[in-house]
């Protein structure tokens, strides 16, 4: 899934952020190979606990 957005999703960014956060909380974007993390708790537990962005994927899958 591509998170960078487009100049219309930059302008207007609610829409694609409730989106993400309902649908794809956490996702991996492959072309920047870089996770997007879209609901606080999941963030704090990122940046308590970096192996649950790997864990999380391996469940998702």
């Amino acid at each position: 899934m591509n998170v960078i957005s487009s100049v219309q999703q930059r302008v207007f960014p609610f829409d694609f952020y409730t989106y993400m956060r309902n649908k794809h909380p956490i996702t991996f974007n492959e072309e920047n190979e870089a996770y997007a993390v879209f609901r606080y708790p999941y963030v704090r537990q990122v940046l308590f606990n970096f192996m649950y962005l790997y864990y999380y994927s391996t469940i998702r899958d």
